[in-house]
């Protein structure tokens, strides 16, 4: 008897025959119908932030280039977090759904941690259409730190390995034959070992036994 004080035009009557007209009639399993229509969705989980990282030896030490973010790889650091790779590699990266991401290098400190922001390693980077890339010339160790806003995404210990100059000496005395050949032996060696060897041969102008060609001017 109190519905009619509280709804006087007895609204309450069409909106009830609609809800079920609705149930009844409409497509598909009513049962599952009012599941979906009482369903709270919930709130679309953000997409997941993807990365590749990798490191370039220069061409000329003939090493391949090392996946920091293989599978294999990351377990492998888990236990040998030192990175060794040639003076001179490349470290490039590529970051996708990243909000506010970066690349920084720091002093390796004793115990392994990240120290203060090194000079002198410039990444050359650019972020934009939500996709972060960067490349750095590696001249120094350094640890590697990536960061997305506040948090760190990874962080690589680097040391390089010097790239010493080849050597090359004669072996002995030179010596030449009567068809006038100038004939020597020598020995190369490299760190990274040797592909060729050119060489420049200019007569000296005091001879041992007079004077060279510039002076017969």
């Amino acid at each position: 008897s109190r519905w009619r004080l509280l709804d006087a035009r007895a609204l309450r009557v069409p909106a009830a025959l609609a809800l079920v007209a609705a149930f009844l009639l409409g497509p598909g399993d009513p049962g599952q119908q009012l599941v979906q229509a009482v369903r709270l969705s919930s709130p679309q989980a953000a997409p997941q932030l993807v990365m590749d990282a990798w490191l370039k030896p220069p061409a000329h030490t003939a090493k391949p280039p090392i996946l920091l973010t293989s599978a294999a790889m990351v377990e492998r650091l888990k236990a040998e977090p030192e990175i060794l790779v040639p003076e001179d590699s490349v470290l490039t990266l590529r970051i996708t759904n990243a909000a506010q991401p970066t690349l920084s290098f720091h002093e390796i400190l004793e115990d392994g941690s990240a120290g203060p922001e090194v000079a002198g390693l410039s990444p050359k980077g650019k972020f934009e259409n939500g996709l972060f890339q960067s490349e750095t010339l590696l001249t120094r160790p350094a640890m590697a730190v990536v960061t997305d806003g506040n948090s760190i995404v990874a962080q690589w210990p680097i040391t390089l390995i010097p790239d010493a100059p080849p050597v090359v000496n004669v072996v002995g005395t030179p010596a030449g034959d009567s068809s006038g050949a100038l004939t020597f032996d020598w020995k190369a060696s490299d760190d990274y070992g040797v592909s060729s060897i050119t060489t420049d041969i200019s007569l000296a102008d005091e001879q041992d036994d007079g004077i060279g060609f510039s002076g017969n001017g």
